[in-house]
């Protein structure tokens, strides 16, 4: 394996690009001003190196590293034709675009070759771009003293993975869940729940928010996960979600808001606020869904959209991201709001995929995770083919192999280091069928057939 980092003088180098470390002056500015390299110390490690920055007043430290080949954070494939932004907020309950690792980590990946950069502190992770180059950025929130960033080298990035294992809360997986929240909890074998949180709290907060606003007359209203959960679906609610009029009342709601929370982050469309250590999300009404009563309830002191007013705007939402007016990412967060309505009133003038949301996933995801409840996740030499996405689990003498697809319905060429007798594929639709085994001398390929929604391949060893 190449190692694509050098040292020049005075120039750290990755494919023949800088490295650039800096810091904000302040967590408002959009400036920085980089760290010279001598401030940086450089240190090998067993897997790569270790650099380290130290500040006892620099609070905001990141490092930018060329993205020259593909690029993963936790194991997400990231699109990079657009701009994204992930927070790993480790000592708080907000919750951001994703929650991920507990050691986030961005995998600049290749075939054979896999370097995984990271922080141990709570940071931003995003992608950019940097003098009309591709970045990734890593960005601390909040560090002190020694600031650290790593990057570690293998062949596979599960293996780094392994050096510091996922470890993420319960995920909450019910009727009206969507297929691909089903297959990431198969994927990292995460534990799950069926019973939604508690959101009595954060609906206090919600109705103090909505009085302040309405005491300054600015008319506001209640959309996302409380509004969801404020309408009967068994969702977690773990922020608050306010829609209000214009720009000028974008304006308005953040004076007002300012006075009894912190600024997280402002622009023409969308204000975040954090309120008594929950994120308060404000946008303006880009769609004119608020003049109409016919789309949100009052009750109990609050004012939030209805189940047709979501629909709404959730569909309204899907649209203009097709014309590009909204960032990738916050495709699937839609796309998996819009499913927990449409699954909760079926019955409905609204057609949104009726294959996808009539079919009961929940049952055979059950009967798949019950199964896996006995394997543990493994770090080892597998691959598959584009688009899919594959993770192996053992239970000390069979091995079952998570499948996703993060495209559209393909066949599957999966690749192992083992020889089988047997391997069958199981989704959560239901589906079961034997796979195609071809056995070589140190590995065995596997071929599904027409596959769409996650599932698992469960094989037997042939252990002559």
């Amino acid at each position: 394996m190449n190692d694509p980092l050098q040292i020049k003088g005075s120039d750290i180098l990755w494919d023949n690009q800088p490295i650039v470390f800096y810091y904000r002056l302040n967590s408002d500015s959009n400036d920085i001003v980089v760290i010279t390299t001598d401030n940086v110390s450089v240190t090998k490690t067993d897997s790569g190196y270790q650099f380290s920055i130290t500040s006892e007043t620099l609070s905001r430290i990141g490092v930018m590293v060329p993205c020259t080949k593909e690029l993963l954070i936790d194991h997400r494939h990231i699109n990079t034709l657009y701009t994204t932004r992930y927070r790993y907020a480790p000592t708080s309950m907000m919750q951001h675009e994703y929650n991920i690792a507990l050691r986030p980590q961005a995998h600049l990946v290749s075939e054979g070759e896999a370097f995984t950069w990271s922080t141990p502190c709570e940071c931003t992770i995003s992608f950019f771009n940097y003098l009309y180059e591709p970045y990734v950025g890593i960005e601390t929130i909040d560090a002190r003293d020694d600031c650290e960033f790593f990057v570690d080298y293998s062949t596979n990035y599960l293996i780094n993975l392994q050096r510091d294992p996922i470890e993420q809360p319960e995920i909450l997986v019910n009727d009206f869940t969507d297929p691909i929240t089903m297959g990431d909890v198969l994927f990292t074998g995460q534990k799950i729940t069926y019973i939604p949180n508690s959101p009595d709290l954060i609906i206090n907060h919600a109705r103090t928010l909505q009085q302040e606003l309405s005491q300054k007359n600015i008319k506001s209203v209640l959309i996302g996960s409380l509004a969801r959960r404020l309408n009967g679906i068994p969702v977690d609610v773990n922020d608050i979600d306010l829609m209000v009029g214009d720009k000028g009342a974008l304006v308005k709601a953040a004076t007002v808001l300012q006075c009894c929370s912190d600024l997280i982050s402002q622009n023409s469309n969308r204000i975040q606020f954090l309120y008594k250590d929950i994120k308060v999300d404000v946008c303006r009404d880009n769609f004119n869904i608020l003049p109409s009563s016919n789309y949100f309830c009052s009750k109990h002191d609050l004012v939030y959209c209805s189940l047709e007013g979501l629909m709404w705007l959730y569909m309204i939402n899907l649209f203009a991201m097709s014309r590009g007016e909204f960032p990738i990412y916050y495709k699937n967060k839609i796309s998996r709001a819009l499913y927990s309505v449409a699954k909760y009133i079926p019955e409905t003038e609204f057609i949104v995929n009726p294959g996808m949301i009539t079919s009961n996933y929940f049952e055979h995801f059950k009967k798949i995770y019950d199964i896996m409840t006995e394997y543990r996740l493994v770090y080892k030499d597998i691959r598959i083919n584009k688009p899919f996405l594959v993770s192996g689990f053992t239970n000390g003498e069979d091995f079952i192999y998570v499948v996703i697809n993060k495209g559209s319905r393909n066949d599957a060429r999966l690749v192992v280091d083992s020889k089988l007798t047997q391997a069958t594929w199981k989704d959560i639709q239901g589906n079961e069928k034997d796979c195609n085994i071809d056995n070589q001398n140190n590995f065995t390929c596997i071929r599904i057939k027409d596959v769409s929604l996650p599932g698992i391949v469960q094989c037997q060893n042939n252990n002559d």
